[in-house]
Formats: structure tokens, sequence, C-alpha cells
């Protein structure tokens, strides 16, 4: 019964969704994905209503956009039109990273929670990143994974890839300078080395049935003031000791009328995978939530914000061990009316293509 109700209440969430990029052959799909994680995924009741508290906006008129599986899929995708839907036998994996669906499935309590919500309201579903720009342009968005695998993150929290590095990613040299993230990520392979801790520089990603990988630069953040942060790295195996999850409320500049309306993009994810499949472990932790939500409260309650949790993990295994509230800063916004006239630039540029 249970699994029964809980078919038919994602079914019209679903298929009650205006441009949806889904068909009914691929509905299956989705909804076996997430029944198949359901019990995986239960949150108390406390924990969403922090969810609910924290995320202001969630779960009403916010599309789901998990991170491609491959950033080569990109340039596939950009060719794909608009009325393509996902293949009714398609696996979600060939679609999106397995990191990004596993952080999306976290929330999929709060998006089920629905009985005193107009349901015609609730936007829910997977999308692929270009069909964001054409389906969603004034819904909210929650988008999971990094600058260098979103498109919906890169273009909210404005990076650009450097030209002829592969996977490198830096702000983007036109980005608005009246907002202001206290942390950014560092994408730079070439920063990192030269201005990284030499331990920490490089770390051995994991190959395939969990062998060691190929040795490969070590994603961080940088701060405002330019320090260099980067997860920790086990010498005795090259793997990781930690990683770091960022949570971005970011300013919707999909659409000009998205500002002055407060419709924002939560960007969510890790340094690395391993950080932003730890998303299910935060929504998981009263304990984390509330340090969060009392870290706002103590802020006056933001409309744009960025919190980092830090996130330690078992050495020689890179299992999740534990994770705590680093840091949370407002998201700075000197003008308002400068930030539409860049959410009208790109919205413009965008029509043209």
């Amino acid at each position: 019964m249970f699994r029964r109700e809980f078919l038919a209440k994602l079914a019209a969430y679903i298929t009650g969704t205006v441009g949806i990029i889904v068909n009914y052959d691929a509905l299956e799909v989705i909804i076996t994905k997430f029944s198949e994680r359901l019990h995986d995924n239960f949150l108390p009741e406390k924990n969403q209503e922090l969810i609910r508290q924290i995320f202001r906006i969630l779960p009403y008129q916010t599309t789901i956009v998990p991170a491609s599986s491959n950033p080569r899929i990109e340039e596939q995708l950009k060719k794909i039109s608009r009325e393509t839907p996902i293949r009714e036998d398609a696996d979600l994996l060939d679609y999106f990273s397995t990191a990004t669906l596993r952080a999306s499935e976290a929330f999929c309590p709060i998006f089920l929670n629905q009985e005193k919500a107009d349901m015609k309201d609730c936007r829910f579903g997977y999308r692929q990143w270009d069909k964001v720009l054409n389906a969603s342009t004034t819904n909210n968005i929650l988008a999971l994974g990094s600058p260098t695998s979103n498109y919906a993150i890169r273009t909210a929290m404005f990076y650009d890839n450097i030209p002829d590095k592969k996977l490198c990613f830096r702000m983007d040299p036109e980005a608005p300078t009246y907002v202001t993230t206290p942390y950014q990520f560092a994408l730079d392979e070439a920063e990192i080395m030269r201005f990284g801790n030499p331990g920490d520089r490089l770390y051995h990603a994991k190959g395939k049935e969990g062998q060691k990988g190929e040795q490969i630069p070590n994603w961080g953040l940088k701060t405002g003031e330019e320090q260099l942060i980067l997860p920790k790295v086990n010498p005795a195996d090259g793997l990781l000791l930690e990683d770091f999850l960022v949570i971005s409320m970011m300013p919707n500049t999909f659409h000009p009328d998205n500002v002055d309306r407060n419709i924002a993009v939560i960007c969510i994810g890790g340094t690395h995978s391993l950080g932003t499949i730890a998303t299910k472990n935060l929504l998981q932790s009263e304990s984390c939530l509330q340090a969060l939500k009392d870290r706002l409260e103590s802020m006056d309650s933001p409309p744009y914000w960025q919190a980092v949790f830090r996130i330690e993990l078992e050495p020689f295994t890179e299992k999740f061990s534990k994770m705590s509230l680093m840091d949370a800063q407002k998201v700075g916004i000197e003008d308002k009316t400068k930030l539409v006239d860049w959410a009208t630039k790109l919205y413009d540029q965008r029509s043209r293509n």
C-alpha cells in the first residue's frame, strides 16, 4: 500500500508539471529509481521541518537539476532538440552522475510531503541541464554537483571554462563584481599546483572496482582573501581524508524578473563526489541542520547565503565518518539593479542562440 501511494503521488507531481522533460514511458524509469531508494532516504519530521526552514523555497515551484554523467555529454545535450525526452529504456546514469542522483534522491521526502500544498505549484523531476534554460527559467532550481559538471551551478555562480584546460574553471572575468560569495570552488590546476599545500595538491581517484586510479588535481575552495583550502590527502595511499560540501543559495539570473521575485538557485555540491553524496548525511543529521539554521538566524536569515560543511572520511576507504558546519556567511549583493541588467544580458544572449 505504501509503495502504491508513493507511486501515485509522485506520478501526479511529475505528470502535472508543465514542460517536464519526460514522457509517460520514461516516467516509470524515474518512479522506479526513486521508489527503490525511498526507505534509504527516510527523514524524520523534525528534519523535514528544519530543511523547509533553511531552504525557504522548497519544495514549491522548484526544479531538480542533477549534473551530467560526463562533462563530455554537454556537447551532445546541446544538440538535442527541446522536445526530445529521456529515452523510455534509459538508464538515468547515461544522463546524470551517480553522486548527484543520490543527492537528488535525498530530497525526495521533502517533495512528497505535500498534504497542505497546491499540487500544481510543485515542480519535481529530473531535467537535462540545457532544458532548464528553456522550460524552467522562472522556477526555483535545486542544482546538484559542482561547476565542473552542472551548467546551472556554473551559470548561477559565475564560472567559466579556462581555455585549453580540460575540466578547469575560474570565475568568469566578466562576472558581476557586485555579487560576492565568501567561498569559491578552486578548479584551476595551475593555481592548485602553485599555491596548494604540497601534500594535498594531488590525490588518487578511485578506479574501477575500488582500485586506485590516476593521480589528479585536488579541487578545493578559495576564500575571499584568496586563501586556498584543499581537502586533506592521506600520505600513505593518496586517498582523501576529507571533503567539503558547499551549499550556495544564489539569485536566479536565468530570467531578468527572477531577481526582484527572490527566485533562487540552490547549488549543492562537494569539491569531490564524496562531498556531494554527503548531502544525504546532512539531511539526516538533525544536529547539522540545526547548527545551520541557528547560524542563518544569527545573520537575520538572509535571502542568499553560503555554507560549507567539512566531511571527514575513514582512512584507506574514503567512507563517510562524520560532518560538521565549518562556516556560513551571507552572499553579498551590492546592486540589484545591475544584477537585473546582467540577467537581462544573459537572457537576451540565450534567446538569440
